[in-house]
């Protein structure tokens, strides 16, 4: 063995352990960095999922009771379990084409249901032929469910209810067979949205308010 190879040394075992312990908490550190990106990233997700959510569903309750032309509103149910609104179309503005008189035609009256559901914690919309009301159900729900199925209507408690769906009757007018009832109402929608994977709740509820004017 020559002498070169005598001066030539290896790692001790200190600076061995050494080298660990730095390596191990720059890999820590880059682990720590990527887990808070992450976290931000999914957050962000969450976030626009839920906002995109909270539009789907006024636009297309918004969009639903201007096609209808709704005439009137009225509470059906409000309590603890139960949110229910119907709507109805309860007649049309016909012209006499010989005397030119308008006149209300009621042979093509309608109504529609807005149910929330605070135990399957849902928001449903459909025709009132289609909606069981001694039991507070639609006979197929899916059909009539307005929030998507991977994203949850929080109820909030009786006391202090998260998501409420009211109106404010703005004017009240007679309708077939002298019944008075709300024609004219400003819609007030305060949603609590969560999304769910596998039916687990993904960071906090979102709370989202807009209102439809008929």
């Amino acid at each position: 063995m020559t002498k070169e190879h005598l001066k030539q040394k290896g790692m001790t075992l200190i600076e061995l352990l050494i080298s660990i312990s730095i390596g191990s908490f720059v890999m820590i550190m880059l682990m720590n960095i990527l887990s808070t990106t992450l976290i931000s990233r999914n957050y962000m997700d969450h976030e626009n999922r839920l906002l995109q959510e909270s539009y789907h569903i006024s636009e297309f309750l918004q969009a639903q009771i201007f096609d209808m032309g709704v005439r009137s509103i009225e509470t059906i149910v409000q309590d603890e379990n139960d949110q229910i609104l119907q709507l109805n179309h309860e007649y049309d503005l016909r012209t006499d084409p010989y005397s030119g008189v308008i006149y209300r035609d009621y042979s093509n009256k309608e109504s529609y249901v807005l149910h929330f559901d605070m135990v399957n914690k849902s928001l449903y919309y459909g025709p009132e032929e289609y909606f069981d009301f001694g039991n507070r159900q639609f006979l197929d729900r899916e059909a009539y469910r307005v929030n998507s199925p991977d994203v949850e209507v929080e109820p909030g408690t009786t006391d202090d209810p998260v998501t409420i769906l009211d109106y404010t009757c703005v004017a009240e007018a007679e309708f077939q067979g002298g019944e008075v009832k709300c024609a004219s109402a400003i819609i007030n929608l305060k949603i609590t949205l969560t999304f769910t994977i596998e039916n687990r709740p993904i960071f906090r509820p979102k709370t989202y308010q807009s209102t439809i004017v008929f």
